[in-house]
């Protein structure tokens, strides 16, 4: 009975090697790489994200810059297939990430913002809008647009030539204010959440 079914087995088994190919092809595996194309609207948009010390005000729960993350989070997956860009900015203002079509990259970046590391204090939306302008490249075909998340607390920087300079690109500037007209005092992480004090003493109230 045991030669019987070795023969049996001995038999069948060039069909049962075939079949097992069959279902390996059918599944689809796949080696290396291989590019794919993916659709896309031709569009670019630069976010600039504000990171002075204002957006740790809590009166946007948990605090503003959490908050705002957030809400950038939550737009990502509307914009699938375009490029986006993300510009850090408080007194001075960088490129954090370039046009990408990464988001998962780009929330890296996102989440390493923090105002702690910003290498100036203050506000200056004039560079950021300068910043967010340059990373966005002439004559390209594409629609482009700056989104500014800010709690608008504008310190420095004089806006209207870079206003200008948008206008005659057709670059298309919305802003998202993060904050509450009535404001709150902002904690400092380096004097263990203590109020951040004006030159008098007093805790500052960022509206």
């Amino acid at each position: 009975e045991l030669g019987g079914r070795r023969r049996f087995f001995l038999r069948e088994l060039p069909l049962l090697a075939s079949l097992a190919c069959l279902i390996i092809a059918l599944s689809g595996p796949l080696y290396g790489h291989r590019w794919e194309e993916t659709p896309g609207r031709g569009r670019d948009l630069l976010i600039a994200l504000d990171c002075s010390k204002s957006m740790y005000a809590p009166d946007v729960p948990p605090s503003r810059m959490v908050a705002a993350k957030r809400e950038i989070k939550d737009l990502l997956p509307f914009l699938k297939g375009e490029r986006v860009g993300l510009v850090a900015f408080s007194g001075s203002a960088f490129l954090q990430c370039p046009l990408t079509a990464d988001f998962s990259g780009l929330t890296l970046f996102l989440d390493a913002l923090d105002p702690s590391r910003m290498p100036r204090g203050g506000t200056n939306l004039a560079e950021a809008l300068r910043v967010a302008l340059e990373a966005l490249p002439e004559r390209t075909g594409r629609s482009q647009a700056i989104l500014l998340v800010t709690d608008a607390e504008d310190t420095e920087g004089d806006v209207a030539p870079l206003l200008e300079e948008a206008r005659r690109r057709n670059i298309p500037l919305f802003a998202l204010g993060v904050g509450t007209a009535q404001g709150s005092t902002i904690p400092d992480p380096a004097r263990r959440g203590a109020p951040v004090q004006d030159a008098s003493g007093k805790p500052v109230i960022s509206r």
